[in-house]
């Protein structure tokens, strides 16, 4: 596993994980685009507490579960940029990050990653969420020999 640095000194929260199993199911990441500016996103994953209210509902996950675990997804839009000075953004969108789901995918409405959902502010006024924009991820997967085609 290859984990990047502090987010603070880094301006990076992600990781790769490696399996003795292939799979050829991945999700194709959107291009860089300048103007990304309420454009329509989907926040997708697998939150915590969807997955335990599932699990009450049907009884220690028996019948609700036949087919498997939905994939949960919020939509909103994405309300700023913030560039890094070196390369990577954040993305500040309103598409809900529950518990558990940061680590998923910021798609755009072609389900292509724009980002991967980090974290969540909130106080009185409102809930921000927050996505690192693609770009980073990239950089990161190249600095350990993955290329992206």
């Amino acid at each position: 596993m290859e984990l990047s640095d502090e987010f603070t000194e880094s301006n990076e929260d992600f990781a790769i994980l490696l399996s003795s199993e292939p799979s050829s199911n991945f999700l194709k990441l959107a291009a860089k685009s300048n103007n990304l500016s309420l454009m329509p996103v989907i926040s997708a994953g697998y939150p915590g507490d969807v997955l335990a209210t599932i699990n009450e509902l049907g009884q220690n996950g028996e019948g609700l579960l036949g087919d498997g675990i939905p994939l949960f997804l919020t939509n909103g839009v994405i309300n700023a940029v913030q560039k890094f000075k070196d390369q990577g953004a954040i993305l500040l969108h309103s598409a809900d990050i529950s518990q558990g789901n940061s680590g998923g995918p910021l798609l755009n409405a072609c389900g292509e990653v724009l980002g991967v959902n980090t974290f969540t502010r909130s106080d009185d006024v409102r809930t921000l969420n927050i996505a690192l924009r693609a770009d980073g991820l990239v950089g990161f997967l190249n600095r350990f020999g993955f290329a992206i085609k």
